[in-house]
């Protein structure tokens, strides 16, 4: 594998690569976060008349089940790609192009991966809607449509700010620590991974979310490292989440925007499991594509 792209990143990282500066990054980025959502419950606060608490715990309730809630919540991610934009510069002297790469080839690759990202997703979409007895419709087509501009925004803003953190700020701040990939690509896909803990659901369901989270991670950092910016890993990750969210959302999660709605029951592990694994495969193919038609 050929990771010399990712060098300037690197080396951008190596100027200040102490490991208690990247602490100090990880708890800015979250001194930015709770900043960033405590500024969107405010104005919660205000648009629906209710005291701060209220409107926080109205927000929590609201689990994504409305289009303007689930708009919110993918909304209150750019915390964190503000967040690290602040760490990076604060304790590294980073700008946001050592971050995230050139402008011009993160805008490119970001383009490539979401076409053969979305390729690949009309296919499965096609297959679930064909043979899966549980997808049932969720919006009519004409409300879809009236939300998926505002929906496609706060998903590029969601999944450009995760890429920005984990892909952009942390791995190459963790390469600059380490010379060995898998510790450097191994951890930032863990702690991507573990964000997407959900106390609320089953374990089994849990763990298998945090896994199938942890390669997908591996899978984007692998692609950043690649080709030396967050772009592919960008576009992957924003059909993966396009798929989950605006077309088949599951019941359990933030459906408020899905075009269609998963009523399969996820604690279900003779459904889960299968269901998972095929993602999974599908989600190995997608990146194997990428690199092939990028070349890396």
């Amino acid at each position: 594998m050929s990771y010399l792209r990712f060098q300037p990143m690197i080396i951008d990282a190596s100027a200040k690569p102490a490991p208690w500066r990247l602490i100090a990054g990880i708890v800015t980025t979250f001194i930015v976060l709770a900043i960033w959502v405590s500024f969107i419950v405010a104005l919660a606060a205000i648009q629906k008349d209710l005291p701060f608490q209220q409107a926080f715990f109205w927000m929590l309730q609201a689990g994504g089940e409305t289009p303007q809630s689930a708009i919110t919540i993918l909304l209150l991610v750019a915390g964190l790609g503000y967040g690290a934009h602040v760490s990076a510069r604060m304790w590294h002297g980073r700008d946001l192009r050592s971050l995230a790469g050139a402008p011009a080839v993160v805008l490119r690759h970001f383009f490539v991966a979401v076409g053969v990202s979305g390729l690949v997703t009309l296919v499965l979409v096609g297959f679930a809607i064909s043979f899966m007895a549980d997808i049932e419709r969720n919006m009519t087509f004409s409300g879809w449509f009236v939300w998926l501009p505002a929906a496609l925004l706060a998903l590029l803003i969601q999944t450009g700010s995760e890429e920005l953190l984990f892909r952009g700020y942390l791995q190459s701040q963790l390469a600059a620590i380490s010379q060995k990939p898998i510790v450097w690509m191994g951890l930032s896909a863990l702690a991507f991974g573990l964000v997407h803990y959900n106390p609320g659901a089953s374990a089994s369901e849990r763990w298998i979310v945090i896994g199938y989270a942890t390669i997908f991670g591996f899978l984007a950092s692998d692609l950043t490292a690649r080709t030396g910016s967050i772009g592919p890993a960008w576009g992957f990750h924003m059909i993966n989440n396009v798929s989950g969210l605006l077309i088949i959302a599951p019941a359990a999660g933030p459906s408020g925007l899905g075009l269609w709605r998963s009523e399969a029951a996820l604690d279900d592990m003779t459904l889960l499991v299968p269901t998972v694994f095929i993602q999974l495969l599908a989600t190995i193919l997608v990146w194997w594509m990428i690199r092939r038609v990028i070349q890396v």
